[in-house]
Order: structure tokens, then C-alpha cells, then sequence
């Protein structure tokens, strides 16, 4: 289920909020402490949300939980009990103690008594077969009825709380949460490995009719392996819990209910995500995280944090089909649809699940395509088997470490000594290299080589930006073979990216000179192909780059960042042809500066569209069960 967080200053933000996200939403949750002071009118708040037609989840967040309430303790008991005795919520969200003395964080005070017209429209949304989305609804109810007197909180606000909901017979439930901000990376580990379960046990013991919230950074692979294996362990019973990664490396979680880590899962009610703690309305389920190529330049923090990783609700369900995942129940590992992954660090920029998860929608294929950022390989294979992975895109830095996972390769892989896609099979890992074609088709397009007299339009809806497409050039890398003899070729950089197009380069007899900030690496490159003759330099070798400039290839991840180039006031000239494999931006400063002087540039985007369909094909062939 898709709970949409209303963070807007006013409620007539909110009702903006609501009307842009009523296709997307199950529930909201409202933040009340993100409201400006004039507008914490109480009457006004009820009036709001008897014309609201969504269960609703109150919260009144405190700074130290990543929240923006300045008020007094006394003051949120009043708003609370006022906005309580109103019949009008499906739930409050009230944060657990944080020390013994405190106070309890909250029990679920869900009575047998009825409320008013307004909660019985909300119980009938909630008990609807679906709702809006459908089959996901009666997740929403409790697992039990009212407690006896004796599960009652034994101190704080969630008694407090449980008290009104008793006296007045409400049918409302309480969210006990927790989150843990730890800027320490080994404390938070230790937490995630030894205490995380722990905690979140003791408080389902302490308030046992409540929905259980806790969130919790992942700073790496590991400490999001960490926190599967324990919520999967915690989750084995049948109470509701909300439990999240906060953070890119957590990210899955929020988008495969098949998870079954959360009853539902928080999303911003925006796509253009900003702001830090300081901002209004941001707060621990703020919308930080990086997205996809609208928000790949984001770099958003909560404080100290990393970012949270949260989602828009339209991303989540349009372009990651959240709610047809949540309502389609397949047999498998962990009774999931196929997942597919881009691995990488970083990787969060990438366009890879907007355009597979396009395929896959137009093939009428259900499976999903997730960032997947991947820190350390070692946590790589049971990364796959937990998230049901079949197949994976491989980028930056790992495209060279991933080889020693494959049982098999293919000739491009052994040649190049590089993989960019991995298939996930049941018996093997199987390694692919679609980097060697996906160079070549728009290279030898510009160049007028190898293409077919049709020009037949592609059949991905996300290529059409680009005319290097595979339906018109042969995709037999033996058409290309010698097509470079004589052509002076530059590839700058030697990591795992130029390894695929040296071997293009080779292949296609060009003369080649690699450059790179370190002379030594590109000299081991060199000696992959020991059979042809390469130079190497450095990359500010411009008297020797100058003689090798027909082609001039960028393989570096620099011009990710704007002002950002590896040649910086080179001396480009018309007749040279300039390819960038960087395709974000689109237009990079070395591609900028190479339209400037008159030379022809080749963009990212077509070597990512090409090697992409590739994939796509690779990947449809993997999926046993297509709709």
C-alpha cells in the first residue's frame, strides 16, 4: 500500500498535494508539525479531512526524530486528543520512548465501539476490496480486536493516547515508530547485525495490538543484508509492521511489496524532491533520495545523513507498477515477480528502471527493475537470492570484480575481460557484454557503416531519442571487423567501460592510444590485447593525444558533474569525431566543447539506449512466466 506524506505549509497545500496523488494513493499520512503556526487551526484540520476520502495517519513529528515540532509536550497532547476525539483518523503516529523512564512509545487502543459517519466511510475505504488499486486494502485492518485493560501502555504519550481511544470508543490505531539517525557507520552496523530485531521485538511485546514502525539507516550492502534477514525473521508472525532502509542502499525495499517487510510503504507526494533538515516539511520519511535521471544531481542530506531514499507515490506506481507487484502473487524464491537491477557505486543516476521498467510494462511482462547501489561484492549473491534477482546491468566500478562470480561468459566477455549484464540463472551466473555493440551501432552509424537499407523505428518507446537503433544496423559484430583500418583512435580512461570499447576499437583494426590519469593502468589495459600494437600516456599528454584524434572516446565517469572534463582547453578541430559514453547530462562539458570548435560529437545516450535494447533482449529471454 502506498501511504502519500502530505509535508505541505498549509492544508490548501495539502488538497494540491492529495489532488495530484489520488490516482497513486491509498492512504496519507499528515504532517502536522510541517504546518505554519497560522495554519494549526483544529476546526479548519477537521473540516479537511471530513472532505477527505483517504484513511488518514496523524503525525506530529519531533525535531529529534527528523520532525519540525517546536511546540511543548503539552501542546501536542491537546492538538492530539482534540484530533483524536473527532472520529476523523485511521491512525496516529506516535514515536516510542527512548529511554526506560520515559515512557512507553504506544499500544494500539483499536476499541469495539463504532465512531461517527466520517470513520465509517473510512472503515468501508479500508475494508474495500482495494480500494482505488485493488488487492491490497484488507492488509489494512488489524490482526485482533480491543485488548483487555492489561496490554494499556504503562507510561507516556502512547497511554495517554490509549486512554482516549478507550474512553471514547474510537476505532482508531495507534503507530508506535522509532527512527535511528547513527552518523556512526560501525555502530550502526553493530546495531543493524545484534539489535535491530531485538528492538523492534520489544516493542511489538510492549504495545501488541500496535502497527510497529521503525526506521533505520543502511549505509552499505551490508547493513542492508542486515536488515532483511532480521525484518524477514521478524515479520514470520502475523502483526503489521512498517519497517525501513532508510537510505539509496535500502531503496528495493520501499519498492517491492513482495518483500513483505512492510504493510505499506511512504512516499513523497512530490517529484522534484528538495531540502535539507532545516527545510520545512522534511522529515524522517523525507523525500531525499535520488530517483532516477530527474533527480540524478541531487545530493540532499537529513543533517549529517545520507539520503533517505524515499520515492514520489507517481514513481512508485507508474513507473515501478508498485500496486499491480502488490496484487499479483507469484510462485518462486520468495513468491515474487523477476526483479532485474542496475549494481554500481554509485549507480542511483542511472536511467536503466525507467527504461526497462517501460519495456517490461509494453511487453506486458510483470517484473521490476530497481537501483541496486552494491558497495562490496561479497554481499552480491545473497543480495540476488533475497531481492529474487534474474539478471543484473553491471556499471561502475564492478564490471571487472564481477567476473569472478560467473560460471560462464561469453566470447565478448572473455575477449574484453569485462561484463555490463549478468543472468541469473538457477544452476550458473552467466556473463554478457552488450558494451561492444552498444559502442559500435552509433559509432559506425555516424559513420555511415554497416546499416541496413530499413529504416525500421524502434521498437522501445525510450530510444526514440536516439537513431542509433539496433533495428537498423546489423547486430553481427563480423560486419564491423577492420571498418577502423586506419582511423587514429583516442580512448580516454582504463576501467572496466574501456575494456569493452578497446576491444571494439581492436577489433575494427583502428589505431588506438589510451590515455589515462594513470599511465600504469592504461599500460595493463594495453597488454590485454598483446597482439596489436597500442600506445599509452596520461591524460594531460595533449602533443601526443593530438596524433591520434580521428575518434576520441571518453570511457571516464568524468563530466557526471557538469564542469567536469578529462580534456580541459583541448584543441578540437572539425574533422574530429568526439564520443562521450557519460550520458548524463546529455550534452557533457567535453562534448560542449568539442560542438564549440566544429567537431562531431557522439552522446552518451546512444551508446546507453543501444547496449540497453541489447540487455532488454537478454533479460525478456530470462523471465520464465511473461503474462
Amino acid at each position: 500500500m502506498i501511504c502519500v506524506c502530505l509535508r505541505g505549509t498549509s492544508l490548501s497545500e495539502w488538497s494540491k498535494e492529495l489532488a495530484a496523488n489520488s490516482a497513486y494513493a491509498d492512504m496519507l499520512e499528515l504532517r502536522f508539525d510541517c504546518l505554519e503556526k497560522t495554519e494549526q487551526n483544529l476546526s479548519n484540520l477537521k473540516s479537511w479531512l471530513r472532505d477527505c476520502k483517504l484513511p488518514c495517519i496523524f503525525t506530529i513529528r519531533e525535531s529529534e526524530d527528523g520532525g519540525n515540532w517546536t511546540g511543548t509536550e503539552e501542546e501536542k497532547d491537546k492538538i492530539i486528543a482534540e484530533v483524536l476525539q473527532s472520529g476523523l483518523l485511521y491512525a496516529i503516529d506516535i514515536e516510542a520512548a527512548r529511554h526506560s523512564g520515559d515512557g512507553g512509545g504506544g499500544g494500539d487502543g483499536r476499541s469495539s465501539g463504532a465512531h461517527g459517519s466520517s470513520g465509517a466511510r473510512r472503515e468501508e475505504t479500508r475494508r474495500s476490496s482495494g480500494g482505488a488499486h485493488g488487492g491490497s486494502g484488507a492488509r489494512i485492518e488489524s490482526n485482533g480486536g480491543a485488548r483487555p485493560e492489561e496490554t494499556r501502555p504503562s507510561s507516556g504519550g502512547a497511554r495517554r493516547v490509549f486512554d482516549l481511544i478507550q474512553k471514547h470508543a474510537l476505532d482508531t490505531r495507534i503507530i508506535v515508530s522509532e527512527h535511528r539517525f547513527e552518523p556512526d557507520r560501525t555502530q550502526n552496523t553493530e546495531f543493524l547485525e545484534k539489535k535491530f530485531a531485538k528492538r523492534v521485538r520489544e516493542l511489538a511485546e510492549q504495545h501488541p495490538d500496535a502497527v510497529i514502525k521503525y526506521a533505520v539507516q543502511c549505509h552499505s550492502s551490508n547493513d542492508f543484508l542486515s536488515f532483511l534477514r532480521a525484518s524477514k525473521s521478524i515479520t514470520k508472525d502475523s502483526r503489521d509492521y512498517v519497517l525501513i532502509p532508510m537510505g539509496d542502499f535500502g531503496q528495493a525495499a520501499r519498492i517491492l511489496p513482495g518483500l513483505g517487510v512492510s504493510v505499506w510503504t511512504y512516499c513523497s507526494a512530490t517529484d522534484s524532491p528538495s531540502g535539507t533538515l532545516g527545510s520545512r516539511g522534511l522529515g524522517p520519511h523525507a523525500p531525499l533520495g535520488q530517483t532516477g535521471a530527474t533527480e540524478s544531481s541531487s545530493s540532499h542530506t537529513l543533517g549529517s545523513h545520507a539520503p533517505l531514499g524515499q520515492l514520489s507515490a507517481k514513481t512508485l506506481h507508474c513507473q515501478y507498477r508498485y500496486h499491480e507487484l502488490q496484487g499479483h502473487e507469484l510462485q518462486g524464491r520468495n513468491r515474487m515477480p523477476p526483479v532485474f537491477a542496475v549494481i554500481g557505486n554509485p549507480v542511483m543516476h542511472s536511467r536503466s528502471p525507467s527504461f526497462f521498467n517501460a519495456h517490461f510494462a509494453e511487453q506486458n511482462i510483470l517484473a521490476s527493475y530497481i537501483h541496486l547501489p552494491v558497495d562490496d561484492l561479497t554481499a552480491l549473491p545473497e543480495l540476488v537470492e533475497q531481492l529474487n534477482i534474474q539478471g543484473m546491468s553491471v556499471t561502475i566500478p564492478h564490471k571487472e570484480g564481477v567476473l569472478s562470480f560467473l560460471q560462464k561468459k561469453n566470447d565478448t566477455v572473455r575477449s574484453c575481460s569485462a561484463a555490463n549484464t549478468v543472468l541469473c540463472k538457477k544452476t550458473a551466473w552467466e556473463g554478457h557484454n552488450t558494451d561492444v555493440l552498444g559502442f559500435l551501432l552509433p559509432l559506425m552509424k555516424k559513420l555511415d557503416l554497416g546499416t541496413q537499407s530499413a529504416n525500421t523505428a524502434s521498437t522501445h518507446a525510450n530510444t526514440a531519442s536516439t537513431s542509433a537503433s539496433t533495428q537498423t544496423q546489423s547486430t553481427d559484430l563480423a560486419t564491423y571487423r577492420n571498418s577502423l583500418l586506419g582511423k587514429r583512435c583516442t580512448l580516454l580512461g582504463a576501467g572496466g567501460a574501456a575494456r569493452a570499447i578497446l576491444f571494439a576499437l581492436c577489433y575494427c583494426g583502428a589505431t588506438i592510444l589510451i590515455a589515462n590519469r594513470s599511465k600504469e593502468r592504461a599500460e595493463s589495459l594495453a597488454r590485454l590485447f598483446p597482439e596489436i600494437e597500442i600506445q599509452t600516456t596520461s591524460l594531460d599528454d595533449y602533443e601526443k593525444i593530438v596524433t591520434y584524434n580521428d575518434i576520441i572516446v571518453n570511457s571516464t565517469s568524468m563530466g557526471m558533474k557538469s564542469s567536469e572534463t578529462p580534456l580541459p582547453r583541448f584543441p578540437f578541430k572539425k574533422n574530429h569525431l568526439v564520443y562521450d559514453i557519460v550520458y548524463t547530462p546529455p550534452i557533457t562539458k567535453l562534448l560542449a566543447d568539442a560542438r564549440q570548435a566544429g567537431a562531431t560529437i557522439i552522446t552518451g545516450d546512444s551508446m546507453f539506449h543501444t547496449q540497453a535494447s541489447l540487455q532488454a533482449d537478454l533479460f525478456v529471454r530470462q523471465i520464465e512466466k511473461p503474462l
